[in-house]
């Protein structure tokens, strides 16, 4: 991409709307997201619930949706999908839309797309429990080690960096962190002087790419009012990050 004639406006994809081994195992058969919209209840009057979506209750990891998707979003401007992604060592969790969806789209090439780690424990759902606030239980928790990251990155450039519509900055792909600050902490008594990034960077540089475009979330991290971490852009950048958002 040539950053000064080019701009890439980005959609974050949650990929949670299509059955998922994982919550059928924990909530039923064929359970996704959906459920929770079919039951919306209202709160005050007016609060007209549950919703029906334009397209009905669809499941995004047909490539026949996927399609128009990707149409709806190259359409109006979109040029790029962010898809979370969920790994916890080895397991994914949701990858389907991407990978069953997105990739096996007729269409894909009108939409780059990159990942972002969402590299926090999963949690039960307060709406599936009825018990406010999140960790009540939890399913899958996250371990960084050098390996652990070594193991992802591999994974990533095998399956994912390679496909021709991958984002990339100056030869790099394009790779994001939803907790930095996680990520950091649990580094940093096994990494043995080297950061969490540059694990990453060498594996990929194994691959022939010149490294990884690291992007740090610093929203909905808490820490003031806002829940944006202005403050922490200094040390991203000192740890290797080239952008925040």
């Amino acid at each position: 991409m040539n950053q000064k004639s080019q701009v890439e406006i980005a959609a974050i994809y949650y990929p949670g709307f299509h059955p998922d081994p994982h919550f059928s195992a924990w909530y039923g058969p064929e359970w996704s997201e959906w459920e929770l919209v079919k039951k919306g209840k209202p709160l005050y009057p007016g609060h007209h619930q549950p919703k029906e979506p334009e397209w009905g209750h669809f499941d995004e990891s047909d490539p026949t949706w996927a399609v128009k998707q990707i149409d709806l979003a190259a359409d109006h401007g979109i040029t790029a999908f962010m898809f979370d992604w969920y790994w916890y060592n080895g397991v994914q969790l949701f990858h389907n839309a991407l990978e069953k969806g997105f990739l096996q789209a007729s269409n894909n090439e009108r939409l780059k797309f990159f990942l972002m780690w969402a590299n926090h424990e999963w949690w039960d759902f307060p709406a599936t429990n009825n018990i406010p606030g999140m960790g009540q239980k939890t399913w899958l928790w996250v371990h960084h080690t050098p390996e652990e990251l070594a193991s992802a990155t591999r994974f990533c450039c095998e399956t994912y960096f390679s496909q021709p519509n991958y984002l990339k900055i100056d030869g790099k792909p394009v790779f994001c962190f939803y907790q930095p600050n996680y990520l950091k902490e649990q580094m940093e008594a096994k990494s043995k002087g080297s950061g969490p990034l540059d694990h990453m960077n060498a594996e990929a540089q194994k691959y022939g790419f010149e490294g990884i475009y690291f992007i740090a979330n610093i929203g909905c991290l808490g820490g003031n009012p806002y829940s944006v971490r202005w403050d922490m852009i200094p040390r991203l950048k000192s740890d290797g990050y080239e952008a925040v958002f």
